[in-house]
């Protein structure tokens, strides 16, 4: 298992329109892991049932990696189901739970964390994306300012840039010009 929690790289591949995030899909987290088990001779094994806690329920998802009948890891994530949901069904709010909890336990077993700074940030009164340091977005904003390809203002009407982020991104690009 560590070997494919080392080698593991999944990026958050989904976009969220309404509340502009990014996120990871479960079929795309077992898109990645299976090959990775199958080369290993282990198979994945993923329950949901529906359990109750001080009369709330919760859908509870298993997984299980197995090795022949060796069992190599598990684990379990809940997520409490709404029971009076108001934009959907009870059926799409078990299937909705159903999707996060297995998500969670997929996340957990395999100790995933995005590679990459979250860019997916969006300024609320703009709705610009946010440009924060150390970002594969910063470095693009700060390459083009170096090359001359684009000036700031032209940036500024595509991302939401706060003052002191602006002020380090024209300070790299001034040691950049340096160089």
């Amino acid at each position: 298992m560590l070997d494919i929690q080392q080698r593991l790289n999944v990026e958050k591949t989904e976009k969220e329109t309404k509340g502009k995030y990014n996120y990871w899909s479960n079929d795309y987290i077992l898109s990645k892991v299976k090959p990775m088990l199958h080369a290993e001779g282990c198979v994945i094994e993923i329950n949901d049932t529906l359990e109750e806690c001080a009369g709330v329920p919760f859908i509870v998802s298993s997984i299980t990696i197995r090795k022949k009948d060796e069992l190599i890891s598990a684990t379990k994530a809940a997520v409490a189901v709404d029971v009076k949901p108001q934009i959907m069904s009870l059926q799409q709010s078990c299937k909705a739970s159903s999707t996060f909890a297995r998500k969670a336990a997929l996340e957990g077993m395999f100790a995933l964390a995005d590679t990459r700074k979250d860019e997916s940030k969006f300024h609320q009164k703009t709705g610009k994306p946010i440009v924060e340091p150390e970002t594969d977005r910063w470095q693009q904003i700060v390459e083009a300012l170096i090359s001359e390809k684009y000036t700031i203002d032209q940036i500024e009407k595509k991302y939401y840039i706060s003052e002191n982020t602006k002020a380090e991104i024209l300070r790299e690009v001034e040691e950049g010009k340096h160089e």
